[in-house]
Order: C-alpha cells, then sequence, then structure tokens
C-alpha cells in the first residue's frame, strides 16, 4: 500500500521586499512567505513514517517548486527571466532560492525534502510552467 500526499504551487523563490537606505520599502516578488511551515509540514511527514514494512510513503510535489520567473536580485543586478537557458546561471539562481527558504537557520526546504528521502520515503516532483529550468541535465 502507498500513502501519498500532494502539495504544489509552492513558488519558492522570488526576492522578498527590502527597505532602501532612504527608508522606503522596495517591494520584492516573493510568493511563499511559509518556508518554515513548509518545512514543518514535511518534517511531519517524515516522522509520520511508514505505518507498516510494506507500505510506502510518498510527497508528490505537482509543479511550481521553485519560482524563477519571479528570481531576480538586487545585490547582482540580476533581473527576473521570462527563461534562463544558462545552467550555470539556474543553478545559481535554485542555491540563492534555497538559501532564502532556510531564513538564517540550517535547515530549509531542501534540506527537510533530502531527510525526507534519507527516511526512504518517495519523493516524485512534477514540473510546472514557474520551474521548467528543473529540466535542464546539469540543473537536475
Amino acid at each position: 500500500m502507498r500513502r501519498i500526499f500532494v502539495i504544489s504551487d509552492l513558488h519558492l523563490g522570488g526576492r522578498p521586499d527590502r527597505v532602501d537606505q532612504s527608508g522606503n520599502l522596495v517591494p520584492g516578488f516573493q510568493i511563499c512567505n511559509s518556508y518554515k511551515e513548509l518545512v514543518s509540514f514535511i518534517d511531519w511527514l517524515t516522522k509520520l513514517g511508514k505505518q507498516s514494512p510494506d507500505e510506502e510513503l510518498e510527497l508528490v510535489i505537482n509543479g511550481d517548486i521553485v519560482d524563477f520567473l519571479a528570481e531576480d536580485d538586487y545585490e547582482t543586478e540580476l533581473p527576473a527571466q521570462i527563461w534562463t537557458a544558462d545552467e550555470s546561471e539556474v543553478i545559481s539562481k535554485l542555491n540563492r532560492i534555497a538559501e532564502r527558504t532556510r531564513q538564517n537557520s540550517k535547515r530549509g526546504v531542501f534540506e527537510a525534502l533530502k531527510d525526507f528521502r534519507a527516511a526512504g520515503n518517495r519523493l516524485t516532483l512534477l514540473i510546472g510552467n514557474h520551474d521548467v529550468e528543473l529540466s535542464l541535465p546539469a540543473v537536475r
């Protein structure tokens, strides 16, 4: 038997709001602001675990896991792009997204997913229209 949990449209990434030197709010385009809660949910699934030896536990993330369309960076002056073909640039964006999900902690969403897999659970990632770059060979 397999128990499957399905979530979608996480939209991890996007520059958060910030305050400039003059004290003015500079809006970002960060859709997901619930990284801590998402980590808690994944950790809960990991602890829930298999109820019997013949059971499988699977988490399906059904598209738009990250949001490369919203990922720009004011520090490097990297603008948001509809498509990023350069795999090294995509990896740089993905690393920045992973760091943002940590929120100054040692663990973020990707570390929680790694722990979920390490516990012997299945993880299925489906690509959405905001994270097509995840299909690039070097990014996978």
